[in-house]
């Protein structure tokens, strides 16, 4: 078994991602955890963790629904049961690293992995397979590509952020900005920016979420420099009144998740829009002015605790 947990009960974890369940694993896993805990009367329970929720191959039909009913085995899809609980957590955690892990932990091991998965069974990839193990050039090309995929995504961001920082210094005299995270790296990374009148109370953000792939506008609060003081309903107001969709969580005054020029950045498609288009950085720095400038008079406000 792959994770074995203590507490009130003893809790087993069988991870199964592509290999398939050896001959009587799990059988033979819920007769171990039954032996452990037989003198103790303690409680057991075998989580059976798979990309799709697939029940165990060598338990029957009986004896599946026994195990099951009696809560001895839990049968879990990484995209319901595991994502669920997951994101419960996140939201009762207090902790803003133990947060931050969680979020990632959920991009990182749930999220690309599924969607590697789809995209991979939604692809056809058997021509270029078979061109690239054609020759050992075709094999080496395809190794260099694969190595520079990485670093020409991120030259494509530099350059972008670089250009988005001057258009925002025109527009925005006195702001100063900064980036958290390396982009398409870190499962969040953000380009900030706000006023030193804010004393690092607040900042308007562009975060790439999910490696790129939820790009999301935001007026973010820095918890541990704020404190309790609540939520501001009138910041997230005005927000609503130019992007109705805006909504708020444990970081985010204002949440705003972008439609346009796209919600999703990551494909290269719209890399190459960023690289190329004038169009694209247009349309995202109208989008960041205008939620400057209408949070800009409630924050200072804020900032200045009145």
């Amino acid at each position: 078994m792959d994770i074995l947990v203590e507490t009130d009960i003893l809790l087993a974890i069988e991870n199964k991602i592509d290999s398939p369940e050896q001959k009587n694993q799990v059988k033979d896993y819920l007769k171990h955890l039954e032996f452990c805990t037989g003198v103790s009367g303690q409680r057991y329970a075998l989580i059976y963790l798979t990309p799709d929720g697939r029940p165990p191959d060598y338990l029957d039909g009986e004896e599946l629904r026994t195990e099951i009913n009696e809560r001895r085995l839990f049968c879990w899809s990484y995209q319901c049961q595991l994502k669920e609980w997951l994101e419960a957590c996140y939201r009762k955690c207090e902790a803003q690293k133990i947060q931050f892990f969680l979020s990632d932990f959920i991009g990182r091991s749930i999220e690309s992995h599924m969607q590697r998965k789809q995209t991979t069974s939604a692809m056809n990839t058997e021509p270029i397979r078979d061109y690239i193990i054609k020759s050992e050039q075709h094999l080496q090309s395809a190794k260099v590509v694969s190595e520079v995929w990485p670093e020409a995504r991120q030259k494509i961001a530099d350059d972008f952020l670089k250009r988005l920082e001057n258009w925002l210094k025109n527009d925005l005299k006195g702001w100063e900005s900064d980036r958290d995270g390396i982009i398409y790296a870190d499962n969040y990374a953000t380009f900030d920016f706000w006023k030193p009148t804010w004393h690092d109370q607040y900042c308007l953000s562009l975060q790439w979420g999910q490696y790129g792939k939820e790009m999301v506008i935001g007026v973010y609060r820095e918890k541990e420099k704020i404190g309790t003081r609540p939520f501001s309903g009138d910041l997230l107001e005005a927000v609503r009144k130019k992007f109705p969709w805006a909504s708020t969580n444990w970081c985010y005054e204002a949440r705003i998740k972008m439609k346009n020029p796209s919600s999703d950045w990551s494909s290269p498609e719209i890399l190459w829009q960023m690289h190329s288009d004038p169009k694209f950085l247009e349309e995202v720095v109208e989008q960041l002015v205008e939620v400057a400038e209408i949070s800009e008079p409630i924050i200072e406000r804020l900032a200045q605790n009145k």
